[in-house]
């Protein structure tokens, strides 16, 4: 169960990451909207949000480094090598610094929720009538994230917690 977390995470990271890089550029409006639309909506999509959601080992760095090449790619932005492994290594680094500062496993869900609630936020913003199928796929992960995380037990917190902290330990090695 520690996959969707991962994924929800760092990849609302991403996105924050990217408004703030196309706003600090002076990308104009139409393509920043666009290029968070295409990012949101491969983020969240229903497909890959159910192969992630399946039980399944943590993947690997490398398989999670390389799903979110993907994802980047999949609007009209292009990143170098470069730039994608700073834009990478900060979203790791940002979600790590917020597990690692939780003093209760169970937190780890209401950092989750805060982070796609400023995704949310971010569309809203935008041009919500152009993000409306975005914002609904959003709202279909938020209720999942309601009724299956919240269900959990605190043992099941633990070890959700402990499985994330693994997969940061491994990148230490």
């Amino acid at each position: 169960m520690g996959m969707p977390i991962l994924i929800y995470n760092i990849g609302s990271e991403m996105i924050y990451i990217l408004c703030s890089r196309l706003k600090a550029q002076n990308i104009a409006e139409e393509k920043a909207v666009k290029v968070i639309n295409d990012v949101v909506i491969n983020l969240f999509d229903k497909q890959f949000m159910e192969a992630m959601k399946k039980k399944q080992e943590m993947s690997k760095h490398l398989s999670v480094r390389q799903l979110f090449d993907k994802l980047a790619h999949s609007s009209i932005m292009k990143l170098n090598a470069s730039s994608m492994s700073k834009l990478f290594d900060l979203m790791l680094m940002s979600f790590k610094f917020q597990l690692l500062r939780t003093k209760f496993a169970e937190e780890i869900i209401q950092i989750t929720l805060n982070h796609l609630h400023s995704v949310r936020e971010i569309l809203l913003s935008q041009n919500a009538e152009m993000n409306k199928d975005a914002l609904q796929l959003l709202k279909d992960n938020i209720t999942y994230i309601n009724t299956t995380y919240k269900a959990m037990s605190s043992y099941e917190f633990i070890l959700l917690k402990q499985t994330l902290l693994r997969f940061f330990q491994v990148l230490l090695l």
